[in-house]
């Protein structure tokens, strides 16, 4: 997972030590943060966009705004996942989209997969998330519960769905992607019923 964009730097991500460690890997994660980051951002798209044939990218946590690049260099990454929350699938997909409607999550994740290709993962908050892949979309309700406070559970959320889809053939069906779906949405729920980003939820204070 590469995530903290402090460390990245264009002579860094060019080092033999950086591709060696990727070359072993199955699956990588990119933060939105360094992608978004005008430092670092086009020298991340182009490394992951060497990645060898049957390494998975995805992309999500973060900050997804719209400007600085950031559409352009996911189009360079060629991500096979991307999660992102509806007010940043908005704002990625301003330009293609005409004013004066509000999307569904579900036209944002097709969107997406429009605009990048492979899985697009859109949350919505109390509304659930939506999901496409190909020309299929899918929408889980959210999970029950009560929601204190919001942070960490898209990052939570976003786990859940790549814990659900790590371990299985790549690309994912449609009912393992709703199952996925389903498994992040309690996890989401569950981080946002407590309060702040070091709480313990109470799966973890039984443990």
């Amino acid at each position: 997972m590469l995530s903290d964009r402090v460390s990245f730097d264009v002579e860094a991500l060019a080092s033999p030590a950086v591709h060696a460690a990727l070359d072993t890997a199955g699956w990588i994660h990119l933060s939105g943060y360094p992608l978004a980051d005008s430092g670092s951002g086009n020298a991340l798209a182009a490394l992951a966009a060497s990645r060898r044939a049957g390494q998975v990218c995805s992309v999500g946590g973060g900050s997804f705004a719209g400007g600085n690049g950031l559409l352009s260099r996911l189009q360079t990454t060629r991500p096979d996942l991307v999660l992102v929350d509806r007010a940043e699938a908005s704002a990625l997909l301003s330009a293609g989209f005409a004013t004066g409607r509000v999307r569904t999550a579900e036209e944002l994740a097709a969107g997406l997969v429009s605009a990048l290709g492979g899985v697009g993962v859109v949350t919505d908050g109390a509304r659930g998330a939506a999901a496409a892949i190909g020309a299929q979309t899918l929408t889980v309700p959210a999970s029950p519960g009560v929601a204190v406070d919001a942070t960490g559970a898209g990052d939570a959320h976003a786990a859940g769905v790549l814990l659900a889809v790590a371990g299985r053939t790549w690309p994912p069906t449609t009912s393992a992607l709703r199952e996925a779906l389903e498994r992040a949405g309690r996890l989401g729920a569950e981080v946002a019923g407590v309060v702040g980003a070091q709480a313990r939820v109470p799966s973890e204070a039984s443990q």
